[in-house]
């Protein structure tokens, strides 16, 4: 079993297509279909696939950065 971090994984990934979206979840910026907003600055990222990705605020603005350059 090999264990690593998020930012370790996605440092091997090309930042213009996965950003990190909350403190578990990375999203591939293509396979985002809506981006829901939450009370309190939360929203929620509804995938091509039906699932659901939680983006909390904190990661907020590296989503719009890269939907901007997507």
């Amino acid at each position: 079993m090999l264990r690593s971090t998020l930012t370790d994984f996605l440092a091997q990934l090309d930042p213009a297509l996965f950003v990190r979206v909350h403190r578990s979840h990375a999203v591939n910026l293509g396979r985002v279909k809506e981006i829901e907003p939450l009370d309190g600055g939360d929203a929620r990222l509804h995938m091509h696939d039906g699932t659901t990705v939680p983006c909390s605020r904190r990661y907020r603005d590296a989503l719009r950065t890269g939907i901007g350059a997507a």
